[in-house]
């Protein structure tokens, strides 16, 4: 599904088009009158009485015979009459269930009956039904599939609007939206999509707010420009893409979501902003959580796992505030490269291949973190620089160790600075000792003290 917001559109059009629920029906005229009060004393089980668009003229119509959910598709279209002035009007395409449904419907229908065309409760049209369209009906569904128009009066951005509504709308959801000076906001939830909802840039009359609640997704969402996005209770699965896709300038809030069994799981870009908590991100084919070109992510409470790549990758100047996760599983917990800054605290970080890898110029700050039956716990390299504060690092082949010849078979030395104090991180002869070695070189021996102190290679 794609929710559009072109820049040349105003607040007041934008709500417009939001709040609409797009519930189209055709349903059979019983009766006309000028007065709904003569249709209410005819009006029978099942039957409603619905105003064309002026309420100049009121019917008594029956039940839904086909709904939005029928239609494939609309557009708005222009008459090319030669006699008089062109009309605008909305040409609906139905899907082959729908055809098929449609037929069935032309069948039951006499010639001259009226078969209502009805928009959120209101008549648009009210169509005879002619011989030639049954004729055509009796030919099969593909005969009737693009018979369907809606005609009444419109102008061109009337068509245009009620077009994009039902487009939008063939599964009907409920919507609600929040009128502010400064921004628009829609929310949808408790429906079923595939394979994308994609939301787009803010109006001309300022940000959007979208708030998408209760969802599942089989498939992805994908986010960008300046509107401002939230997803809460979301389940995110399945998709060929990555679950969630946060582009250029987004600020999104992710809030008790799950995401699964995508390409990639959560994929940050281009200056993109997110707050994510309490979410599940788990067997994604490529990764968990990425950010790329200076995105800014904070994560608390959520639980990365089961990944062949990183469970958390920053790179190319990202960004990263991480508290209270459990990162388990992937092939490293927390990899950051390229200038990419991390501040990781009060984590449980276990079973990895590499609890956190820090390459290039990095930095990463780790606070207060579990770091356990690793592979290696915490590897540095290059020009990284890492402080270490109070952290158990138990159980892994390596506790700490610098990607550098003192500690395995490299020709690249280690050049970064290593600070730190009061860390638990137990040499091998320990019931709970790091497998291989505790600490190395043996110069980071000071991380385990209360007095700590610091290893700066680019000071020798």
């Amino acid at each position: 599904m794609s929710v559009t917001l072109p820049h040349t559109v105003g607040q007041e059009q934008v709500i417009d088009l939001l709040s609409r629920i797009g519930k189209l029906e055709f349903r059979r005229v019983v009766a006309t009158a000028t007065d709904p009060a003569e249709l209410k004393e005819e009006q029978g089980a099942g039957e409603e009485v619905l105003p064309n668009r002026d309420k100049s003229l009121y019917y008594l119509v029956g039940e839904a015979l086909l709904t939005g959910a029928d239609i494939a598709g609309a557009r708005a279209k222009i008459s090319e009459s030669p006699i008089g002035e062109a009309e605008p009007y909305i040409a609906i395409s139905l899907s082959e269930a729908g055809a098929k449904r449609f037929v069935q419907v032309l069948a039951d229908l006499k010639v001259d009956n009226k078969l209502a065309i009805v928009l959120d409760g209101v008549v648009c049209t009210a169509p005879k039904i002619t011989q030639s369209i049954k004729d055509a009906a009796a030919q099969g569904w593909q005969a009737v599939q693009n018979a369907v128009t809606i005609a009444g009066n419109f102008t061109k951005d009337e068509a245009t609007r009620i077009a994009a509504v039902l487009q939008s709308g063939v599964l009907p959801y409920p919507v609600e939206t929040e009128y502010k000076p400064e921004s628009t906001a829609v929310t949808l939830h408790q429906v079923d999509y595939g394979p994308v909802i994609k939301i787009g840039t803010a109006t001309a009359a300022g940000p959007v707010r979208v708030v998408l609640a209760g969802l599942t997704v089989n498939g992805t969402i994908s986010a960008s420009g300046t509107s401002e996005v939230e997803i809460r209770n979301c389940v995110i699965s399945g998709g060929e893409g990555d679950g969630i896709e946060l582009g250029q300038d987004a600020n999104v809030v992710i809030d008790g979501c799950t995401v699964t069994g995508g390409n990639g799981g959560i994929v940050l870009w281009n200056r993109a902003k997110a707050s994510i908590s309490n979410t599940i991100v788990s067997r994604n084919a490529r990764g968990g959580i990425e950010l790329w070109d200076e995105t800014v992510a904070t994560l608390r409470g959520c639980i990365v796992m089961d990944h062949q790549l990183p469970g958390i990758l920053l790179q190319n100047s990202a960004e990263a505030t991480i508290e209270a996760c459990t990162l388990q599983a992937n092939e490293y917990g927390v990899a950051l490269s390229k200038s990419a800054r991390a501040t990781i605290e009060e984590c449980d970080i276990t079973e990895n291949e590499i609890g956190v890898v820090c390459w290039d110029d990095s930095t990463v700050d780790i606070n207060g973190c579990a770091i356990s039956d690793n592979g290696a716990g915490v590897i540095l390299a290059d020009s990284s620089q890492a402080k270490l504060i109070e952290n158990e690092i138990k159980r892994n082949d390596q506790g700490i160790a610098l990607f550098d010849p003192a500690c395995t078979d490299t020709g690249q030395r280690f050049q970064g600075r290593v600070i730190g104090h009061s860390n638990v991180i137990p040499a091998p002869n320990d019931p709970h000792g790091n497998r291989m070695v505790g600490v190395c070189p043996g110069d980071l021996s000071f991380l385990t003290s209360e007095a700590g102190g610091t290893f700066d290679r680019g000071q020798e």
